[in-house]
């Protein structure tokens, strides 16, 4: 399946209807923002290229085509879910039920509309924007649900939800870490870790091998790397599950390697 995206200009001042039903008879997607000249169509097999570029062009004076190769396409939905047809039908009042407050109603709305001009004018993956509405979703449940903590213990490997990452970060949806500290206020300092491991020697990770440095309580894991320099201080609550338990042999290792990560000295030498 593959997302083209049109700059054009209109040729009529009408919206164009029977465009929207050619679209819809050949099940794809459209979206239309006359205002912004955008008109964006998704789910287009190969073999139908060339027919829906001349579609589009009856309708509009088209002045740049962008065929996005690398669209993933989503849960089949019927035809009629499937046709969008002008910015107005991307409201919050028709995504979201109106929760009767002006306030939370206009930042919802904002959010939809920012979340559409990333898909439909920058050309965002669809898949990573609903990932950060996720993540969006997920941060509110897990501050307002009164759950209580989890039991655990320094030196625990945890599940834990950070909610999403911004590019350049380390993945933090749903992460597994060691706890290497308490905190203030139902807190706890945790040493992210990854499954992938390296040979490299750096004081920013140490490797680990299941069984001899760490234990999990599922054979499925087998070790990965702590990313020492990504250590944070993190909510308790956004703890999920104990999954192991490091050995005390690297756990000290781990401990003693800490405090070279944040060694800022050469750094901040001629500031």
């Amino acid at each position: 399946m593959k997302k083209l995206f049109f700059r054009v200009n209109a040729k009529k001042d009408e919206l164009s209807l029977p465009l929207i039903k050619e679209i819809n008879r050949i099940s794809c997607r459209i979206f239309i923002n006359l205002n912004k000249g955008i008109v964006a169509v998704e789910n287009v097999e190969e073999n139908m290229l060339e027919k829906v570029i001349g579609l589009v062009n009856e309708y509009f004076t088209i002045f740049s085509v962008d065929i996005d190769n690398t669209f993933e396409t989503t849960t089949q939905t019927n035809n009629a879910e499937k046709v969008m047809t002008t910015e107005t039908d991307f409201s919050a009042d028709d995504v979201l039920r109106k929760v009767g407050n002006d306030y939370i109603d206009n930042k919802i709305s904002k959010l939809c509309n920012a979340a559409y001009w990333a898909v439909f004018t920058c050309h965002a993956p669809e898949k990573e924007v609903s990932n950060y509405l996720q993540a969006c979703i997920s941060n509110i449940s897990m501050k307002y649900t009164n759950k209580p903590a989890i039991e655990f213990d320094v030196g625990d490997i945890v599940d834990i939800n950070l909610g999403l990452e911004l590019p350049g970060e380390i993945y933090r949806n749903r992460i597994h870490a060691i706890i290497v500290g308490l905190g203030n206020k139902g807190s706890a300092y945790v040493v992210p870790i990854t499954p992938n491991k390296t040979d490299l020697a750096s004081k920013s990770y140490i490797c680990f091998e299941s069984n001899k440095d760490v234990i999990y309580f599922d054979d499925y894991f087998t070790g990965g790397t702590a990313l020492v320099d990504k250590t944070n201080c993190i909510k308790v609550e956004s703890f999920i599950s104990v999954v192991g338990k490091t050995k005390k042999e690297f756990f000290q290792k781990l401990i003693d390697i800490i405090p070279t990560a944040f060694d800022f000295k050469d750094e901040c030498i001629n500031w």
